[in-house]
């Protein structure tokens, strides 16, 4: 009888853990905004972890303020959010912009572009 009271506790237990936001998605080093959430919108506040960097190539576009198709992981090691071990990322999904500045930072290279329709800034 403790064995199935034991059983039941620990569904029980997995079932409230896996309704909570405990559960923090994780995504690869060449995951663009866009390759999160295709449906993101302004306004939407997105939480993702990214593990050891895997080498995988990137392109950012931007400084501090990033295009949707930007490398996350790659923009938030560019912005000294990350470092290559990963870590969580906060992202905050932004209106687009007219214009996005490139510049080199915390070793990662981000490109100059003109107008793009989405945009996010990372924490």
């Amino acid at each position: 009888m403790k064995k199935l009271v034991l059983v039941g506790l620990s569904v029980l237990v997995l079932v409230a853990l896996s309704s909570c936001s405990l559960f923090v998605p994780t995504y690869g080093w060449g995951t663009s905004l866009d390759g999160i959430s295709v449906n993101a919108k302004v306004g939407d506040v997105l939480t993702v972890y990214f593990g050891l960097n895997d080498g995988s190539g990137y392109s950012v576009w931007g400084t501090d303020v990033y295009t949707s198709d930007s490398s996350v992981a790659h923009a938030a090691k560019h912005a000294g959010v990350i470092t290559d071990l990963g870590g969580t990322v906060i992202i905050t999904v932004l209106p687009g912009q007219n214009d996005f500045l490139g510049t080199s930072r915390n070793g990662v290279v981000s490109s100059s572009y003109g107008s793009w329709d989405l945009a996010y800034s990372v924490n």
